[in-house]
């Protein structure tokens, strides 16, 4: 059976609105892609502030840790050994505040890092159903 004229013009438009709406969704997943895009790109940047922080603490402790030590050695030479003690444990209290706000970064960089290789794989996901949608528009040109 063959199409008259009038039947293939209401095809062709049929057709082209198929086309225009489908480009229209896939511009907006687009825009959802590079949103989440922007996602990683800030957490990314939280992650490394996290590890420049804990590296500044870190330094921190080995700081304390040798304030400590040259403490214990001034104990031998002065008198006043309470005065010292004093000291070192409000040392040892710095140094615990800062392990437990270490431990807590270090969960934080655990969590984004999870949060970080869920978006990877929803952008993997995301790349996938983008690249099917390019194979779905080159069929209809």
């Amino acid at each position: 059976m063959e199409m008259d004229k009038e039947q293939k013009k209401r095809w062709i438009i049929e057709g082209s609105t198929l086309v225009h709406e489908k480009s229209f969704l896939d511009i907006n997943h687009l825009k959802k892609d590079i949103h989440h895009l922007e996602d990683i790109n800030h957490l990314k940047k939280d992650i490394d502030h996290l590890e420049k922080d804990i590296n500044h603490l870190k330094k921190d402790i080995d700081h304390l840790k040798k304030d400590i030590n040259h403490l214990k050695k001034d104990i031998n030479h002065l008198k006043d050994i309470n005065h010292l003690k004093k000291d070192i444990n409000h040392l040892k209290k710095d140094i615990n505040h800062l392990k437990k706000d270490i431990n807590h970064l270090k969960k934080d960089i655990n969590h984004l890092k999870k949060d970080f290789n869920h978006l990877k794989k929803d952008i993997n996901h995301l790349k996938k159903d983008i690249n099917h949608l390019k194979k779905d528009n080159t069929r209809y040109r």
